[in-house]
């Protein structure tokens, strides 16, 4: 009995220390939230934007602050802010990797390099690329806002792609097509309010320019990425995107309500199969999927015939399927293309409704 009793004493105890010895490592951590990396000049320049938590008579406060170094290699540039920061550098809990255009026309292995290298970070994490690398990781909880903006047009309209690490390495590492979400930093209005302060001090002017709106960071486009070249495509054609690639959840396409689809690529040697079913809430039904195949169309004429982009990966499912006549075909591989689509609609009564 004594021998259980000063176990459990024992085991308690431990409970104890290890909750002090987190507790005191939180004071000594410096957390980042989110990455960014550009290009300019031959170097690199990347930020960290990290949660300074500082403890006090027992409780926990937050401070955002940004970091940013400049080198001619990333690695480099990362040697360079752990050595200037007094804090260990926590980044198991990123949640955002922001990678400027510039960054998107170099060569995208050496990101992948510098990430896999360190053993304290995840590959969760979702990456994006911005207009304005520098201002967006001067506002205040960005990573929240940007999360906040995705998560809501996911629910309603479908015309976000996500993009996580993983999936960025394999298709680095495969020379496949990627499309990257673009959020712009819109600071027209935040200078314009700044201007019409005159009667404010420098310091209030100084915290006014880091204060920008849910309005001032906006969706509007992605970035294709293919071989160090980059190509915009707008949120209307990364809906169609995600109604050949099955990642529909809910949209509005020419004022028609999508409840949701379910989409299936099949190919036969250059035979490209479209087979979709979707449910639809509107009151003309019969219109969709004449409207929705001509919308399709446009959308592989654009940058299958026009751009000559394999935005849908074809090839590589061409290859994994049909090896000989991929072998055969593969320098003509994407004008030999042929798309059949088929389309079936279901009307629902009711429109549903998602929580916000």
């Amino acid at each position: 009995m004594k021998k259980i009793l000063l176990l459990l004493i024992t085991l308690i105890s431990s409970l104890f220390l290890t909750g002090c010895i987190n507790y005191t490592e939180l004071n000594e951590l410096l957390v980042v939230t989110s990455i960014g990396i550009d290009y300019q000049d031959d170097n690199y320049i990347v930020y960290l934007y990290t949660i300074d938590s500082k403890t006090d008579d027992g409780s926990i406060e937050k401070e955002y602050k940004t970091l940013k170094e400049k080198a001619s290699t990333i690695s480099e540039a990362f040697t360079k802010l752990y050595q200037k920061s007094n804090k260990k550098i926590y980044l198991s809990h990123l949640d955002l990797l922001v990678l400027s255009e510039f960054t998107l026309k170099t060569d995208l292995s050496k990101v992948i390099k510098s990430f896999l290298y360190d053993i304290d970070n995840r590959s969760s994490f979702n990456i994006i690329t911005t207009n304005n690398i520098e201002k967006l990781f001067q506002v205040d909880d960005f990573p929240n806002k940007v999360t906040s903006i995705f998560t809501t047009n996911q629910k309603e309209m479908s015309s976000y792609t996500s993009l996580n690490f993983d999936t960025f390495i394999t298709n680095v590492i495969e020379n496949n097509t990627i499309i990257v979400p673009k959020i712009t930093v819109n600071t027209k209005n935040n200078n314009q309010n700044n201007k019409t302060n005159n009667e404010n001090t420098k310091q209030e002017d100084e915290e006014e320019t880091n204060v920008l709106s849910e309005e001032d960071i906006i969706y509007q486009e992605s970035i294709i990425v293919k071989e160090n070249n980059i190509e915009k495509i707008n949120y209307q054609d990364v809906i169609i995107y995600n109604y050949l690639t099955n990642n529909i959840k809910r949209t509005t396409i020419n004022k028609i309500n999508v409840l949701d689809n379910y989409t299936v690529l099949k190919t036969e040697n250059n035979k490209i199969k479209i087979n979709i079913i979707s449910n639809i809430y509107d009151k003309d039904q019969k219109k969709f999927p004449e409207m929705l195949k001509k919308e399709i169309n446009r959308f592989l004429d654009t940058y299958y015939k026009d751009k000559k982009i394999d935005i849908l990966n074809l090839e590589k499912l061409i290859y994994q399927n049909h090896y000989n006549y991929y072998k055969k075909y593969q320098d003509d591989l994407i004008n030999l293309l042929d798309f059949k689509i088929d389309l079936k609609v279901s009307l629902v009564d009711t429109e549903v409704t998602y929580e916000k």
